[in-house]
């Protein structure tokens, strides 16, 4: 059966190839070939201002830049995050992605006067989250020492994304 896939690369820096285009690469070409529609988003990529209080969030309007984001996570069945981890949490700039998207209304409402989630927006979706936990200097030791990271050294890391490749068929085939 066919599925709608969001893929979101959260990574802020997009003046640069990163092992999570990499790998979001490889998990889109995955879905494609098993005959899912792909759609991608790139955070770095996107304006939008931070929310600065509670009250910007609750009252409000979605940035114009964010309604096309917007609609493709409602299009989307299944919704896969690629981030690395940064200062043991995502990126700031998708976290305010995700303070930006998941207003109320979207992914936040009541049921019987009482704040809920709401199952539409980011909640009517299957999510899945790869997030890249090696930090840069142990790749950048990689690229000049083949004792540190064998796994990343160039054929090695190919092999590495041919895995991803074929971790992402199997899940697109269960979806």
């Amino acid at each position: 059966m066919t599925k709608r896939i969001l893929l979101i690369e959260g990574h802020p820096d997009a003046g640069h190839h990163h092992l999570c285009d990499a790998i979001e690469l490889a998990y889109g070409e995955g879905a494609l070939e098993r005959g899912h529609e792909v759609r991608r988003i790139h955070i770095a990529d996107l304006r939008f201002p931070l929310l600065p209080s509670q009250a910007e969030w609750e009252d409000g309007q979605l940035p114009t830049s964010l309604h096309a984001a917007r609609d493709d996570i409602r299009w989307a069945e299944h919704i896969v995050f690629f981030f690395p981890l940064w200062l043991g949490d995502m990126p700031a700039l998708l976290k305010g992605f995700l303070e930006q998207i998941a207003r109320p209304g979207f992914s936040f409402g009541s049921v019987n006067g009482s704040p809920s989630m709401l199952k539409k927006g980011l909640l009517s979706s299957q999510a899945k989250f790869i997030v890249n936990l090696l930090p840069k200097s142990l790749i950048n030791d990689s690229i000049s020492s083949s004792r540190s990271v064998p796994f990343l050294a160039t054929k090695r890391r190919q092999k590495c994304l041919a895995c991803f490749h074929r971790i992402s068929m199997r899940f697109s085939s269960g979806l």
